[in-house]
């Protein structure tokens, strides 16, 4: 599924489940989100802003994370492999 949500507000929204492969979410808010189980196959997160978000059970392949900001995101459990 390929999707443009670039520069989008999703700050404090829950997003569990979510399928976000090949998604391009640069410069998004996701700030205080609930990323719980979420996929982000080959998603595009580059400079996204994760600061405080509860990313638990996350499978991340091939996700672009460059400049993303993590501070304060809980990330347990989760599966980062060439991202």
């Amino acid at each position: 599924m390929r999707c443009s949500l670039a520069g989008q507000t999703f700050s404090g929204q829950d997003l569990t489940r979510t399928q976000m492969m090949e998604s391009d979410l640069s410069g998004c808010d996701l700030s205080g989100a609930t990323l719980n189980q979420i996929n982000v196959q080959a998603g595009d997160l580059r400079g996204a802003n994760l600061a405080g978000a509860e990313a638990k059970n996350v499978v991340a392949v091939e996700a672009k994370l460059v400049e993303a900001k993590l501070a304060g995101a809980t990330l347990s459990q989760s599966l980062f492999v060439d991202a």
